[in-house]
């Protein structure tokens, strides 16, 4: 569309009637009529109306003073098949206020080719090509016509934009398109986000901050994603409350074409904290080398770049930056060892993700982290707890119905044994962060019943239904059962704790330290249990039976605590501090299992095992008080 010579001739015509006494119109091509309503100051309502004509109908409009307000603009655009425009206020003369520039009658394609205004509401017309106005109160909304692209060319706002922008499209051709908008202020605030929906493309987008949604026109699907996104970033002022700032969410497709289907350039650059969410369908990449890329400023990455949304080829190529000067984070794809998945924790990077569609789970950000598929990583038990944090590269989910999306599994660590299943952990999505599901089990509690015993490698294991993953890669254009499966990965395995001081040594079947009778007290208390995590499993083979006993017996480990001062351990254990000397010589002949069960006559543990097992309930509580009152002395 060229205007150019047009603007020329409609500047010269406004300057010489805006010493009018009111506001003035003039028609200087086309043919129609006209009405100006004052109303009282410098208020003023306007009503333009084409007549049937084989040319375009140009309107120039011009205020009689700086405080000149119109009401509204309203065009009866009755020739169909020919265009009406209006050129409205000048750089020299602008208007005060427009409240409203609207439809009546839409036969004939309206836009607006020039607008010069101090603040601006509603808009309902079918383009706009250059527009200087101070604050864009909205909503823009921009009709399509008889097949014709909606449009705005060149639109500069030294205020902020805090309303909505619409250029609608038939949702299968003739898509609308912005090329290029510039912000001083922001788009949007904080309190009020602002919507941005065009369905072609975003040429060049620039502001102090972004606050919006900017999405496609469509309701569902692809149809929600922007077909390209061309340059959006923000100024880093350091006097704005928001410096830098992106927030919201961006949907689109990066490389983008513009009209003659050229390759553009493409990028997302908040200066300031990159916390919007942004959806690319395709890839993030620079094939012809423009320097496309996502950067973030010092305040860091804060929401979720998705790449490949469409669940389709898409790759990720081009960098993304985090930072400035000394503390810049580059995530390059080409230098990851594995594939789209960086080592990078979210913290470091303020607390987002990049991920490509499959997401992968993100070892070194999972609780416990692990560096490499099939590591067995030593965990201390004081900074771990019950419960295990599986973090992914961008947000998952399952349908709620299925079966859960992890299971539990635990053997003796360092043993070949099979893994045995743990089926009495809850899964469930973090309520903070969709990128991490929680699998976890009672209270946390360091050392409580129920938590990751020591002695026991545990895997965690993405679970299948028919041959598909459970998890889903959560995207938002699409219902949870469409949803791609996440990629495939190997378990994360752990071992609860593998070093003194907090290393697990057969016998402790309670698992609180140290070996003594209280191992065989709870060894007795959940005899013949395979219940999930439940305590009592001295040798750690995943039964508690008269094998615990034995494992509870040995001489080298009872009341020995992994190489601790005995006195200190028996003081934390419960028992009346004694010097080390005294107990150490008391100890010469400890009143050991093997003596115990003798005085009741037993032959060994096996021999009591059995007997235990066939007791009645009273019985058995009869022989596990005889049995402890002689383990401790009484």
């Amino acid at each position: 569309m060229n205007t150019k010579l047009l603007v020329i001739t409609v500047v010269v015509l406004v300057s010489m009637t805006a010493s009018h006494a009111r506001v003035s119109v003039s028609i200087i091509s086309g043919q129609g009529t006209y009405n100006v309503d004052s109303k009282g100051g410098d208020v003023y309502e306007l009503t333009l109306e084409t007549t049937y004509t084989s040319d375009n109908t140009t309107f120039v409009i011009a205020p009689s003073s700086a405080s000149d307000v119109i009401e509204f603009i309203r065009v009866d655009s009755k020739n169909p098949g020919q265009e009406t425009i209006l050129f409205i206020g000048s750089a020299q003369a602008p208007f005060l206020e427009i409240k409203e520039i609207s439809l009546t009658n839409d036969e004939g394609f309206t836009w607006i080719g020039s607008v010069n205004v101090g603040t601006l509401r509603r808009v309902e017309v079918n383009g706009l090509d250059i527009a200087r106005v101070g604050d864009l109160l909205g909503p823009v909304d921009l009709k399509q016509h008889d097949a014709r692209p909606t449009f705005i060319f060149d639109a500069e706002v030294t205020g902020r934009i805090l309303g909505d922008i619409l250029l609608e499209d038939n949702g299968s051709t003739n898509f609308g398109t912005i090329e290029r908008l510039y912000v001083i202020g922001t788009v949007g605030t904080d309190e009020t986000p602002v919507s941005i929906r065009v369905g072609g493309a975003i040429g060049w987008l620039k502001a102090e901050g972004i606050f919006a949604t900017i999405k496609g026109t469509g309701e569902d699907g692809v149809a929600q994603f922007v077909r390209g996104l061309g340059e959006i970033f923000t100024d880093a002022d350091p006097f704005s409350a928001f410096p830098g700032v992106i927030r919201g969410e961006i949907w689109g497709v990066v490389p983008s074409l513009n009209a003659e289907q050229t390759l553009l350039a493409g990028y997302i650059r908040a200066a300031g904290d990159l916390e919007a969410n942004v959806y690319l369908g395709t890839s993030l990449a620079d094939p012809s080398n423009f320097g496309n890329d996502v950067r973030a400023g010092a305040a860091g990455l804060k929401g979720a770049i998705i790449v490949n949304s469409f669940a389709g080829t898409g790759v990720w190529t081009a960098p993304v930056k985090i930072g400035t000067g000394g503390s810049l984070i580059q995530l390059i794809p080409s230098s990851f060892t594995d594939a789209y998945a960086y080592p990078n924790t979210a913290a470091s990077l303020g607390g987002g993700s990049v991920g490509v569609v499959p997401f992968k789970l993100h070892r070194t950000d999972c609780f416990p982290p692990q560096e490499a598929d099939g590591d067995i990583l030593a965990i201390d038990p004081p900074v771990f707890s019950n419960y295990v944090l599986m973090r992914h590269y961008g947000p998952v989910t399952w349908d709620e119905e299925a079966d859960a999306p992890f299971k539990v599994f635990r053997r003796k660590a360092g043993s070949s044994d099979s893994w045995l299943p743990q089926d009495c952990f809850d899964v469930t999505p973090a309520a903070s962060n969709k990128n991490i599901v929680v699998v976890s089990k009672g209270e946390a509690s360091e050392y409580a019943t129920g938590t990751f015993q020591r002695g026991f490698d545990y895997m965690v294991e993405r679970q299948l239904d028919g041959g598909v993953n459970i998890l889903r890669s959560d995207l938002p254009h699409l219902d949870t059962e469409n949803d791609p499966e996440v990629a495939d990965y190997a378990g994360l395995v752990f071992r609860v704790c593998d070093a003194a001081p907090y290393a697990w040594a057969p016998g402790d079947a309670d698992d609180n330290g140290i070996v003594d009778r209280y191992d065989v007290d709870c060894v007795l208390e959940n005899w013949n249990s395979t219940d999930c995590m439940k305590p009592g499993d001295a040798d750690r083979d995943g039964y508690v039976d008269s094998a615990d006993l034995f494992a509870a017996e040995l001489y080298e480990y009872w009341e020995y605590c992994y190489a601790e001062p005995l006195a200190a351990m028996k003081s934390a254990d419960g028992f009346s501090t004694m010097d080390v000397e005294s107990e150490s010589a008391a100890m010469s002949e400890p009143m050991t299992l093997s003596r115990a069960l003798g005085a009741m006559g037993y032959a060994d543990a096996a021999d009591f095992g059995q007997a235990f097992t066939t007791m009645s309930d009273p019985a058995r509580n009869a022989a596990r008080n005889g049995l402890m009152a002689l383990l401790s002395g009484e």
